[in-house]
């Protein structure tokens, strides 16, 4: 599954890189870092109770980052990707 998803975030991160604004090549290292972050974790805790403590901290950062990213952007898209961050934030933080 991991697979699938990496490969598809290579693609839109290849794009971004290639033809995104600042904004783009900014929200895309925001969610690549975090996507590692994420599997860094998930191998090394050991923890469920860790795993779930840390990852609220990494989404939470990269959801402020990629608001301030949106509210120093011009492009409307930006704040479309920190509202879909936020719901990912909270629906993780609940379960």
């Amino acid at each position: 599954m991991f697979a699938t998803y990496a490969i598809v975030l290579a693609i839109v991160a290849g794009y971004l890189l290639w033809k995104g604004g600042a904004a783009g090549r900014a929200n895309i290292c925001v969610i690549l870092i975090g996507a590692v972050l994420t599997k860094l974790l998930y191998e090394r805790t050991s923890s469920a109770t860790l795993f779930y403590e840390s990852l609220a901290i990494v989404d939470t950062v990269g959801f402020a980052i990629q608001l301030m990213i949106a509210v120093l952007s011009r492009r409307t898209w930006c704040i479309w990707v920190a509202a879909l961050l936020s719901r990912t934030n909270i629906r993780v933080r609940t379960h």
